[in-house]
């Protein structure tokens, strides 16, 4: 599961009905127009947002794209532990070695 923070929404009622309707959810840095927030039964949340143009089901999971900051993480996690760890490491397999070829 991913935090993304606190939700707030707005009812947004300015320049008419016609122009601005629903209402507007903030979730971290994302805004979805038209959009609320559900609580499953297994206790997860999910953002729904009504859709138009569509008749049989006008309500839809919102999806956010983690891909890119997902590998970024993950690079900037690799690069710090190899920056960390690489030296330890690669001393401790000289010493091995040395210590293999002066025992022969």
């Amino acid at each position: 599961a991913i935090k993304l923070g606190t939700a707030r929404v707005r009812l947004t009622r300015r320049g008419g009905k016609l122009q601005y309707r629903g209402s507007v959810l903030k979730v971290g840095k994302y805004l979805f127009r038209d959009a609320f927030i559900q609580q499953l039964a297994n206790g997860r949340w999910h953002v729904m947002r009504r859709i138009d143009g569509k008749n049989r089901y006008p309500i839809d999971v919102v999806k956010i794209p983690l891909s890119g900051p997902l590998t970024q993480a993950f690079e900037d996690a690799r690069d710090r532990i190899i920056a960390a760890e690489m030296p330890k490491q690669l001393g401790y397999a000289l010493k091995q070695q040395l210590r293999l070829w002066l025992t022969r």
